[in-house]
């Protein structure tokens, strides 16, 4: 699913090593954590497996498609394959949720018929049947979030990447959030979050990846949050 190969990524403005020869394999269907201190590379790495950033050396590989070859014009059907959940919920103010929803498979081209079909039963998933016709303003932070989560799944992509998603939520939100995530997860979607949430790492026990300066430091199976 996901292959890291030897990849360095610098910054030359400010002469930061953010990844340093970084190697990794995520297989399809694992639910993976990444940790790390600010500044130990979470980000870049996130932003290179989306390309918005590429590698200066070594490669990205996602289902063996090298991510830098990519063309400019196939970067957004790339993106497409990847659903990515924020810790600030990026939903459009204006709209209901299900219209919010219903926008991410406006914009790939699916028919009204497919989207009145889809989205109800994503609304299902995360449990927000009854906040259809709600604004993002008129929901709690932990609905909002199922919000941004329905609207990364429902295109049914094959991986899904959540940066910080439990970042604005108080404890048993998050609770519920991460609950939320093992069960996409254990329907076939490969699941990366970056997080700083340590009780909720620890208590999961699934593999964690401590980044630390750029380098791997740790790759535990079933681990918790643990900065060496």
């Amino acid at each position: 699913m996901i292959e890291i190969r030897n990849v360095t990524k610098v910054y030359p403005q400010t002469e930061v090593h953010a990844l340093q020869n970084l190697s990794v394999k995520i297989e399809k269907g694992e639910f993976v954590f990444l940790i790390g201190a600010t500044g130990a590379g979470k980000s870049t790495l996130m932003k290179l497996l989306l390309r918005e950033e590429v590698a200066d050396d070594g490669q990205v590989l996602i289902n063996g498609q090298d991510v830098k070859k990519l063309r400019g014009r196939n970067i957004p059907k790339f993106r497409r394959g990847i659903g990515v959940v924020f810790q600030d919920f990026r939903l459009l103010p204006d709209r209901t949720v299900y219209e919010n929803i219903a926008f991410a498979m406006q914009v790939v081209g699916a028919s009204p018929r497919k989207i009145r079909h889809i989205v109800p039963q994503v609304l299902s998933l995360v449990g927000l049947e009854d906040k259809a016709d709600a604004k993002p303003g008129q929901l709690s932070g932990g609905e909002q979030q199922r919000v941004s989560m329905a609207r990364a799944l429902v295109n049914n992509p094959p991986l899904l990447i959540a940066d910080e998603p439990t970042g604005n939520l108080d404890p048993e939100t998050s609770d519920e959030i991460m609950e939320l995530l093992e069960r996409i997860n254990r329907l076939g979607t490969t699941v990366l979050v970056a997080t700083h949430a340590r009780e909720l790492v620890n208590r999961m026990q699934k593999r964690v990846l401590t980044l630390e300066k750029g380098r791997l430091i740790r790759d535990a199976e079933q681990g918790g949050y643990q900065l060496v």
